[in-house]
């Protein structure tokens, strides 16, 4: 029934009834299919009346109020699917070229490892030679010092014996520059020490740089050596020019490779 069907019509089998008359109607000759509101018998419903409401009863202190449990939420579970991966053998064309790549790589990595050990290195020569002057000036002014002490003993025991001075006086004048000699010395020795202990650690790379910077130069020599015997024998030099020039060449050839033998040993 649509939203003008009046509310207290009802029907049982094929009759139509009206709750409000409490009888049989005939909804064509009456309005209960329109406007039902104008019908005699319609009832409208009753407004219902406002309750009242109790204000809340405050708790007491020995009530305790427990929050309701909020279930956790279920953690999602992901199902991951993993595809098993296929190798694919490397063909041995592949496989060189992989090898050489790596040795690229390595041979790369030493180059700039030895710039950095040559940078670090030269540093360090430079420093240690500072030290090194600052530490033999120092030994050199200490034993000078000694020396000295020894010639003012010598002076002090003449005296002595010439009785110009007491025993007594001689005796404490030489106990106290014995004390001085003896802390000089242990000076001296100490620093002596430190400075060959040194340098046997430093020589290796002294050694190891020079023959870095002497390889480009002996085999400039060597080319010049050649040069020098082509010219000889186009006769456009005199031979003794040219002995005295291979000569010198030589020379300089023998004492770099005498650096390279050094640093094999080393």
């Amino acid at each position: 029934m649509g939203a003008q069907v009046c509310p207290g019509l009802y029907r049982v089998g094929m009759k139509f009834y009206c709750k409000y008359a409490n009888r049989e109607v005939n909804p064509g000759l009456m309005p209960c299919l329109s406007n039902f509101t104008e019908c005699p018998f319609y009832k409208p419903p009753e407004k219902e009346k406002p309750k009242s409401v109790a204000p809340p009863t405050p708790p007491t202190p020995a009530e305790e109020v427990t929050p309701k449990e909020i279930p956790a939420p279920t953690a999602a579970i992901s199902v991951e699917t993993t595809v098993p991966e296929v190798e694919v053998a490397e063909t041995p064309e592949e496989e060189l070229k992989r090898r050489l790549e790596e040795f690229e790589a390595k041979i790369l990595e030493l180059e700039e490892s030895w710039k950095k050990y040559e940078s670090e290195a030269l540093e360090a020569l430079d420093r240690w030679d500072e030290l090194s002057a600052e530490t033999r000036r120092l030994i050199a002014g200490l034993s000078s010092s000694i020396e000295a002490f020894k010639a003012e003993k010598e002076r002090i025991n003449k005296k002595s014996s010439q009785g110009l001075l007491t025993p007594e006086e001689s005796h404490a004048l030489i106990q106290n520059i014995n004390e001085k000699i003896e802390e000089y010395s242990r000076v001296v020795k100490e620093l002596s020490e430190m400075l060959s202990r040194i340098e046997r650690t430093i020589i290796p790379h002294m050694k190891r740089l020079m023959a870095s910077r002497a390889k480009p130069e002996l085999g400039k020599l060597r080319l010049s050596l050649m040069k020098l015997e082509e010219l000889f024998k186009q006769g456009k030099i005199s031979e003794k020019t040219y002995e005295r020039l291979k000569s010198e060449i030589e020379s300089r050839i023998a004492k770099l490779e005498e650096v390279f033998e050094e640093v094999k040993e080393a």
